[in-house]
């Protein structure tokens, strides 16, 4: 849907109806999706021919294939009809059956949730380098609250580090937060360093 949304809409200059020029990253920060995640969805489309591209100096050109026949409303109607034709008594039936259950949906409501300005604040409180607070917060803001024990401890694992410790090398809030760097493994800084002056 992103993608459909994001190429033109009618021809431009630039580029015809249903093609536009859309990136991995800006596709990664609009849909809170991976590399990984978008690369594989890119060659699935592809190879589906929902989605062809063509290679730029500036990047790729994406297109959706057959845009403006899905984009008249007449394409859709015949289908529209029968569906509905199908669908109206079974749905009164099937939605009948489901119960309503509270605690599922309350489940779901807390899995769904993202970290709050708590959360923030404790972190901030415990990272040792303190730059850029406010865009620190907007990325952290945007993090799945059920990573925040993960976040905790692999920021002591961090703080416990040589890297972080001993070299002194700690990196900008919002870069290790980008990074999901609580997922790396720190090398300990050894409790004694020995034959050492100062």
């Amino acid at each position: 849907f992103y993608v459909v949304n994001r190429v033109n809409h009618k021809d431009s200059k630039l580029f015809k109806k249903g093609e536009g020029l859309i990136t991995y990253t800006e596709i990664m920060g609009k849909c809170r999706a991976t590399k990984a995640q978008v690369e594989k969805f890119m060659k699935w489309a592809e190879k589906e021919e929902m989605i062809a591209s063509t290679r730029t100096t500036r990047g790729r050109i994406r297109f959706i294939v057959n845009y403006a026949r899905f984009q008249d409303l007449s394409f859709y109607k015949e289908d529209l009809k029968k569906t509905t034709e199908k669908t109206s008594g079974r749905v009164a039936e099937e939605l009948e059956k489901v119960p309503i259950d509270k605690n599922v949906k309350n489940e779901r409501m807390k899995e769904e949730k993202y970290m709050s300005e708590k959360e923030f604040e404790e972190f901030w409180k415990r990272y040792p380098r303190k730059e850029n607070k406010k865009k620190a917060r907007e990325k952290f803001l945007k993090l799945p609250l059920k990573d925040f024990s993960k976040i905790k401890e692999g920021l002591s694992r961090a703080l416990a580090s040589r890297q972080w410790k001993i070299d002194g090398i700690i990196p900008h809030p919002t870069t290790w937060i980008n990074g999901e760097r609580w997922n790396d493994e720190a090398e300990e800084a050894p409790e004694e360093q020995k034959g050492i002056c100062f």
